[in-house]
């Protein structure tokens, strides 16, 4: 199962739909990660938390704590470990061994008026956090386009899915079908010797960065918005992003328009950076290959 989420246009719609919602997961496991955990896609947490409102999820076992917020606009996310990992390959590619992982995401509807024919609105997340001193961990960031009926599929099938391996579909595919990845971020933190290319930071570094970009949208027509930001730490990882993702959007060249939301939310405008995307769809496909690789070995 994924997560699309594709901008299309769709029929004039008289009123607005309003599926919008906050969802965070945060889970740990003691032992490792067996294969029949792969593939079951059902991972036998020690403690896990899923949250369908703004309240924090907390799980936490033996060394590995996690924790995930989100409220519209928002996403908030923790994972620390601090149990070794014997097995070399996992210290330095996978989440096969002990772990902790958070997820946080939102979802909207959009209607903007004021105007006709084609429009472009200015998105921006602003997405900041720390990992911690030691090597194990990771995290990414996503924001998708959708047609409300997709989005609602969509989140239907994540509702009935083990959030690990959807997570690690959608890491894998993350436009599978012809969506819009509208930005991505990801960095880990990774013992050194690891081979896959690009992706490494060190230890202590700053997670995130300010991204924006630019999107098509036809007035009076709905369409969608997902957010998602989550983190993984096994070994002696961690990531905290706590006060991050901040989602901003504005439309340009009409200071007349009308953003009306599913929810009723009213977003802050896009921050005025110059588009900077630092690691890109690429590093999403290799960062899931890592994981996967690091369950096959438990």
């Amino acid at each position: 199962m994924k997560i699309p989420f594709l901008l299309a246009a769709v029929a004039a719609m008289h009123c607005l739909p309003s599926w919008a919602d906050t969802y965070s997961f945060a889970a740990v496991k003691d032992a490792g990660v067996s294969a029949s955990d792969v593939l079951q896609a059902q991972y036998n947490y020690t403690d896990a938390a899923f949250l369908s409102n703004t309240g924090l999820a907390l799980a936490s076992g033996n060394g590995n704590a996690a924790k995930a917020q989100t409220l519209l606009g928002v996403n908030r996310i923790d994972v620390a470990n601090t149990v070794p990992v014997a097995d070399e390959f996992i210290r330095e590619t996978g989440i096969g061994g002990p772990f902790a992982i958070a997820l946080s995401a939102w979802t909207d509807n959009f209607l903007i008026t004021g105007g006709t024919g084609l429009g472009t609105v200015k998105i921006s997340a602003n997405v900041t956090g720390r990992f911690g001193q030691g090597f194990g961990s990771g995290g990414g960031y996503g924001l998708w386009l959708s047609t409300p009926e997709e989005l609602q599929t969509e989140v239907t099938q994540f509702l009935n899915s083990d959030p690990t391996a959807w997570l690690l579909e959608t890491i894998d595919e993350p436009e599978d079908g012809g969506e819009t990845l509208m930005l991505s971020y990801l960095a880990n933190v990774l013992k050194p010797g690891h081979t896959d290319p690009g992706l490494s930071v060190a230890p202590g570094s700053q997670f995130g960065g300010v991204f924006t970009t630019e999107v098509p949208f036809t007035y009076g027509e709905t369409f969608s918005i997902a957010s998602v930001l989550f983190g993984f730490a096994n070994d002696t990882g961690s990531l905290s992003a706590m006060n991050s993702a901040h989602f901003g959007i504005s439309v340009l060249d009409n200071a007349g328009a009308t953003v009306t939301t599913g929810s009723g939310m009213v977003y802050a405008a896009a921050v005025p950076e110059p588009q900077t995307q630092a690691m890109l769809l690429a590093g999403l496909a290799v960062l899931a290959c890592a994981m996967r690789r690091g369950s096959s070995k438990r």
